[in-house]
């Protein structure tokens, strides 16, 4: 996730599976699930974050166009097949915050649902969210999935929405209950890794790292984080009346547009003896000298102008060296400075 994860938090780009370079600046409504996968994790801060730049996106198109372009900030393939995933983030995030933030979103969703795509006989694709061109077609992830989720958001006392039963759905939105036959021995590496696991999601905190802020008594949620509208600005969202009002709004000390803090993923450094500043070295024969592969791990002899490379480890402690020079080096491989 240090490649695809935009440096800001809110989205996640399509990268190379090999270089982990960014391979394209657009978005797709079907990674709208990932919040939903975020709070199943417990990164519940997270999810949310992934959640409001879709939601800026239905905002300014009352639907999710199928492609997004996050640099010009225009919709590129406009059609909208009334894709679940949005849907079931809002849902998980609700069980787990229990913010009737979600509900305002979801009662959106469905008045606009019920607006541009309802007619007689179901509920039509769009082929395009600006022009509002519609398909005579229905997907069958619209009953399985869309309505299913949309539905539970509301009826909070149906024993599908509890956060508390044997009930998991499919990625298809397809019910399945499990019982103890489907429970299966731990695993000796299990075993050995359970007194570093922490199987308890963290609290929600409605203002995270905000200390610094004042705090209104009565007013809690998602529309009151200090960032809440910084997503908009992502999406090209135009801000509503007049756009210097608006300015003045969000620097208030309850203002919405707060660029948030992130925790840098990854550092490079140039190594050298004593501190002082050195040029890189490149050249492969004099990499070649200064360090090799040595019994499962990385040897190196000469530390001038080697470029390490390191990467915050997901469990928080500290960071990893993914590479030395020109070499590659794999989480758990030792190196020896000699």
């Amino acid at each position: 996730m240090s490649y695809a994860r935009a440096v800001h938090g809110y989205s996640y780009r399509i990268v190379s599976m090999t270089k982990g370079f960014v391979a394209s600046v657009n978005v797709d409504s079907l990674s709208a699930f990932w919040g939903g996968l975020q709070v199943l994790a417990g990164d519940v801060q997270n999810a949310i974050k992934s959640h409001l730049f879709y939601w800026n996106l239905w905002r300014k198109y009352h639907a999710i166009p199928e492609l997004f372009d996050t640099s010009s900030h225009v919709a590129v393939v406009k059609g909208y097949p009334l894709r679940p995933e949005f849907i079931e983030t809002t849902f998980f995030l609700y069980q787990v915050t229990k913010d009737p933030f979600y509900l305002d979103v979801g009662a959106q969703v469905l008045h606009d649902l019920q607006e541009r795509i309802r007619t007689p006989c179901g509920l039509a694709t769009i082929s395009d969210v600006i022009e509002n061109t519609l398909d005579d077609r229905m997907e069958s992830f619209v009953l399985s999935e869309t309505l299913k989720y949309l539905y539970l958001l509301f009826d909070e006392f149906n024993p599908l929405a509890s956060t508390d039963s044997n009930i998991v759905f499919t990625t298809e939105g397809h019910i399945l209950t499990l019982n103890n036959t489907h429970l299966r021995p731990m695993s000796k590496t299990r075993r050995l890794s359970r007194k570093y696991e922490n199987l308890t999601c963290p609290i929600y905190d409605a203002y995270p790292d905000r200390s610094a802020i004042k705090k209104p008594s009565l007013r809690h949620g998602i529309r009151n984080r200090p960032d809440y509208d910084y997503a908009r600005t992502l999406v090209g969202l135009p801000t509503s009346g007049d756009a210097s009002t608006d300015d003045l709004e969000w620097s208030t000390p309850y203002g919405t547009c707060e660029v948030p803090s992130y925790d840098t993923f990854s550092y490079d450094v140039l190594l050298s003896r004593q501190g002082q500043k050195v040029e890189e070295d490149q050249d492969i024969s004099s990499l070649s000298k200064k360090l090799k592969p040595w019994k499962g791990g990385v040897l190196v002899n000469e530390v001038m102008g080697l470029r390490v490379q390191m990467r915050n480890r997901f469990d928080g402690k500290g960071y990893d060296i993914t590479k030395i020079g020109h070499l590659n080096v794999r989480q758990g491989e030792k190196k020896i400075l000699q």
